[in-house]
């Protein structure tokens, strides 16, 4: 769903400003030609050309140059407007979750079970009493099924 250009929170140098609402921005700037990210590329945190692109935008609009932002105010509301007249207007919510056109990547399945990984994660298999009262201490161990450590001069 497309809607108007919206913050959560006020967005200027002196601000502690939302991620999410910085990430948008650029893109907003970076689409109507006001900003350009830098060599390292476009991220959520803000810098220096966030900030003249919105001062820049301000005095290009009539509207109070200050170099903030801030959520229902003119600049954002001007934003939006002149994002919609451009068909550039960009789809309400976060622009970090995951859309239509990009895929989920999902973290491989592992087995609990697998030697590999037990022996990786679980290095040291330690003895304990079992419901009968009896030290459990030698073979395998019932609960993660690897071996116990050999113990040494004992």
């Amino acid at each position: 769903m497309f809607g108007p250009f919206k913050l959560k929170s006020p967005m200027g140098r002196s601000y502690n400003v939302d991620l999410d609402d910085t990430l948008r921005t650029k893109h907003a700037f970076h689409d109507l030609g006001y900003y350009q990210p830098p060599a390292h590329g476009m991220n959520e945190y803000p810098d220096t050309g966030i900030f003249n692109a919105i001062k820049q935008f301000q005095t290009d609009h009539g509207l109070r140059v200050d170099g903030v932002m801030k959520p229902g105010g003119q600049t954002a509301n001007a934003l939006g407007t002149v994002l919609a007249k451009q068909g550039k207007s960009k789809p309400v919510g976060n622009p970090m979750e995951a859309g239509p056109n990009m895929p989920v990547i999902e973290p491989p399945k592992v087995d609990r079970n697998m030697r590999e990984i037990n022996r990786i994660f679980w290095p040291n298999s330690r003895p304990y009493i079992d419901e009968t009262g009896k030290l459990i201490d030698k073979g395998i161990n019932p609960r993660d099924g690897l071996p116990f450590p050999r113990r040494r001069g004992i």
